[in-house]
């Protein structure tokens, strides 16, 4: 028995929580709020956990499905733009555990312009996502009665 395609459940986690994170933490950063920055703190935790669920699905999923070559290109743009963000939050959320989560002054920079980089490409990969569904119908099994 073939396992279902959990893709498109899984993805909507990260997508969530590492956008909802980002605005945590900026606004804790702007408000001086030390309980906004922890909410950002464990949403990217867990986005960042989730997005890695996602990057696997989705790779399984890759595998399941049949691809017409006009699809391809939007195809190979989400897989590399989700590879980048994976990476970019994985450095991120080892950079904040070595940080025990506070991000110095001198840091905070280089932070936010990855970070921001990070969110960028997650919102990126999920319009690439949303094309495949909605414009090309990939893994989308349609039923006639």
């Amino acid at each position: 028995m073939m396992m279902p395609n959990i893709h498109p459940t899984i993805v909507h986690f990260p997508i969530a929580l590492l956008i909802v994170a980002f605005f945590f933490d900026a606004s804790g950063a702007l408000l001086k709020k030390v309980e906004l920055t922890r909410v950002g703190w464990w949403c990217q935790s867990v986005g960042t956990v989730s997005l890695l669920a996602a990057v696997a699905t989705g790779l399984l999923a890759k595998e399941r499905i049949v691809v017409d070559s006009a699809a391809m290109p939007t195809l190979d743009a989400h897989e590399q733009i989700a590879f980048l963000s994976a990476s970019a939050f994985v450095v991120l959320l080892f950079w904040r555990v070595s940080l025990k989560t506070k991000i110095p002054d001198r840091m905070r920079f280089l932070f936010w312009a990855f970070y921001s980089i990070g969110v960028s490409a997650v919102a990126l990969g999920a319009w690439y996502g949303g094309e495949m569904v909605f414009r090309f119908g990939l893994g989308v099994k349609i039923f006639s009665p």
